[in-house]
């Protein structure tokens, strides 16, 4: 009876926003709790940088985010991102840009087409963005491994402040 009124509050608090819940992979005994409670606090963390309109968060949902906030060193995350997504951001800031959304909605696309559609521009518009995106982070959008680099970059930026890496 206790756990299912603490899930009704949960949910409720949850329903009006701004409230964060971190979940942890389920244990089958005791001994494997404080793992599941470091898991259930590391994925509060992440849901309060993604959502901040308040979310539940499964540590075994977060993918690669739970591989990034293992990295200690903040610097190496730092020095990624400015190899990769930072001048990006800052050609955007400069010229009122929406470069990095492109290339966030390119990089979760399947196709030119998609991406476009999303974006509701022309297919041609979309071809002269993703020229300039090339252009400012200097890689090739046609490799694998730079367009995973350049996502890499975004999911570090969505989960740390640059500022205070």
């Amino acid at each position: 009876m206790l756990f299912r009124n603490m899930a009704c509050t949960v949910a409720e608090g949850v329903d009006r926003g701004g409230f964060f819940v971190g979940v942890g992979k389920t244990t089958k005994n005791w001994r494997e709790f404080k793992d599941s409670y470091s898991q259930a606090i590391t994925a509060l963390e992440i849901g309060e940088r993604l959502f901040p309109s308040g979310k539940v968060a499964h540590y075994e949902d977060l993918g690669l985010y739970r591989l990034l906030c293992q990295i200690k060193d903040r610097n190496i995350l730092r020095e990624f991102m400015n190899e990769t997504v930072i001048p990006l951001f800052e050609y955007d800031s400069r010229h009122k840009g929406v470069l990095c959304r492109t290339l966030s909605v390119f990089l979760g696309s399947s196709n030119q087409r998609e991406t476009a559609d999303k974006l509701i521009i022309h297919r041609q518009t979309l071809r002269y963005r993703l020229h300039k995106i090339s252009e400012v982070v200097r890689r090739d959008l046609n490799s694998p491994k730079d367009r995973f680099d350049l996502y890499m970059g975004l999911l570090i930026m969505d989960i740390f402040d640059p500022d205070h890496l």
